[in-house]
């Protein structure tokens, strides 16, 4: 995998190594729709349901890549997300547990992978051409939203964030 621009002038941006895919504790649950991470003190059950999935011509939905992040270092400089997952949708929507998390606030990114090059490709002026969404349903303008703008509190109550990809 690269992460710069194919021979054809198209730039991809947003890589997620194959590797990486994996829960950042390293437990990756075997149901195809749910992953998630080992209780911790105090955990909160974080879910999510994903709408707006985009049909593939051979009706397949391709795969949901999920991160979720602590914080806005995380998010805006790559660190690393606290949880993430990758989901196979069966009808148009999605709905699974991710993670059990310690009570604070959490960005949550989808992107729906059509091709299943792990990234979401972009085209000129890196306008997103796959299927993608934030939590808080929250949109940047000419990028992607803030931590502040897409963060959810989660508590000491379960949570079940919806997130409509946008196209």
């Amino acid at each position: 995998m690269t992460a710069g621009g194919s021979s054809s002038g198209e730039r991809r941006t947003g890589a997620l190594p194959a590797a990486a895919l994996l829960l950042t504790a390293g437990a990756l649950a075997t149901g195809a729709l749910s992953a998630g991470l080992a209780p911790a003190a105090s955990a909160t059950q974080l879910s999510l349901t994903v709408t707006n999935l985009a049909t593939l011509p051979d009706g397949g939905r391709g795969e949901v890549l999920v991160q979720v992040f602590d914080s806005a270092e995380a998010y805006g400089r790559g660190t690393g997300p606290v949880a993430q997952a990758r989901l196979r949708p069966e009808g148009d929507r999605l709905t699974a547990p991710l993670a059990d998390l310690p009570p604070g606030r959490y960005l949550i990114r989808v992107i729906q992978d059509l091709n299943g090059n792990a990234r979401l490709d972009t085209g000129f002026l890196g306008i997103p051409r796959e299927p993608f969404g934030f939590s808080n349903d929250a949109i940047g303008s000419m990028g992607p939203p803030s931590f502040e703008a897409a963060a959810i509190p989660v508590g000491d109550q379960p949570v079940t964030a919806a997130i409509a990809l946008r196209r």
